[in-house]
């Protein structure tokens, strides 16, 4: 790839080693805005199935279900399938591999969001704080004042 187009790529385009006999690396995409709200739906799906199932078999079958159909469309968002099916993809894809695409995948768009707009969200708190009140606010009440119409020295009767 000449140099020009290379400075063109997004630096968030990671390579990930793949393959059940011979390694080769693919690129991992970022996912699109799109792409990242219809994956999100996925994710709460899984969540949501997972914790209503009773026992570990029934997980394991719910997991294997999700995964089993949303792999490919997963695929179909983060690698460039012009050069290659997503099935072909899988037959070349372990389990251990599958999770670190997931891994790349949560680090390039969610970890990183989360950090960003807590971030984001701590700036416009301080910026808040900063604001003046659009009400006057009420006269502070002075915790040391001794010249108090209470007595504590006159205890209550006691009944007995």
């Amino acid at each position: 790839m000449p140099d020009e187009d290379r400075s063109q790529l997004n630096p968030q385009i990671v390579d990930a080693t793949i393959g059940v006999r011979y390694l080769r690396n693919i690129p991992v995409y970022p996912l699109a805005v799109g792409d990242q709200l219809s994956l999100s739906s996925i994710i709460s799906e899984a969540i949501s199935a997972v914790a209503d199932s009773d026992d570990d078999i029934e997980t394991a079958g719910i997991a294997i279900a999700l995964i089993k159909k949303n792999l490919p469309i997963l695929l179909e968002f983060i690698t460039n399938t012009d050069d290659e099916t997503t099935e072909q993809l899988l037959k070349d894809i372990t389990n251990t591999q599958a999770v670190e695409i997931a891994e790349i995948v949560y680090e390039q768009n969610y970890a990183t969001l989360i950090k960003k707009v807590k971030g984001l969200f701590d700036k416009m708190g301080k910026m808040m704080e900063n604001l003046p009140s659009k009400r006057p606010s009420q006269p502070s009440v002075n915790s040391t004042d001794i010249d108090s119409k209470t007595s504590i020295e006159n205890d209550s009767e006691k009944v007995d």
